[in-house]
């Protein structure tokens, strides 16, 4: 339906995720071979899970129309666990690298709520699950306003926030400002309490410091 009313191409089934298709496709891959338990939709968390998943897929569709999507889903749903999360990032990587290389998108994090831990010591080490050749890795910068999260902290991904627009009474646009929600959430972002400063972000030294800042990049995230 979503196809249909924006006019874009309608995806088939993948019937491989272990070479380059020469179509547009789709499918669903468990990390580990067995599909997890579904969501409970007769909870908020529920249907806010599977809304999230359905608007990356459709936005990615809108985005690149010619490109094949494959949704990897980890072994647990819930609040992140490292083992977990990890395993499905692998699993991505090597479908991704298998169809001819592209982009990986992470829509996950650390901290769900503002009390939830966002960073970790160990995570340095961890940044060597997003350094695949011919991968690129873009994750969310989080929705818990700051400090920052990760993996978007990470300095082998690209850390995407959200926006809003403001309107005057007549609809036009008047400006952009960091995307904040009604229930006291928001775009995530901010130095980075571990990962250092690279050299490619020693343009926005003043700003970072000698910290990763994040996010790099940032979109509409509202109405």
């Amino acid at each position: 339906e979503f196809s249909s009313k924006l006019g874009l191409p309608q995806m088939t089934a993948c019937t491989t995720v272990n070479e380059p298709s020469s179509t547009p496709c789709f499918a669903t891959v468990y990390a580990t071979g067995t599909q997890p338990s579904v969501p409970d939709t007769s909870t908020t968390a529920g249907l806010v899970a599977l809304r999230e998943h359905a608007v990356d897929i459709e936005m990615a569709h809108a985005m690149a129309p010619k490109a094949s999507i494959v949704m990897v889903e980890a072994p647990t749903f819930g609040l992140f666990d490292t083992p977990s999360i990890f395993s499905a990032v692998q699993c991505a990587s090597q479908i991704v690298t298998a169809m001819g290389g592209g982009l990986i998108s992470n829509s996950w994090g650390t901290a769900k709520t503002k009390d939830d831990v966002h960073e970790y010591p160990g995570e340095i080490s961890d940044d060597a699950y997003f350094k695949t050749q011919g991968i690129v890795y873009t994750t969310s910068s989080g929705d818990t306003l700051a400090p920052s999260n990760y993996p978007s902290s990470s300095p082998n991904v690209v850390s995407v926030g959200g926006t809003a627009f403001v309107r005057d009474k007549k609809g036009d646009f008047v400006k952009e400002v960091a995307w904040i929600n009604d229930i006291g959430g928001g775009s995530s972002g901010g130095p980075s309490v571990y990962e250092p400063r690279y050299p490619f972000q020693n343009t926005v030294m003043k700003v970072v410091g000698t910290a990763r800042g994040t996010p790099d990049i940032a979109a509409i995230a509202s109405n």
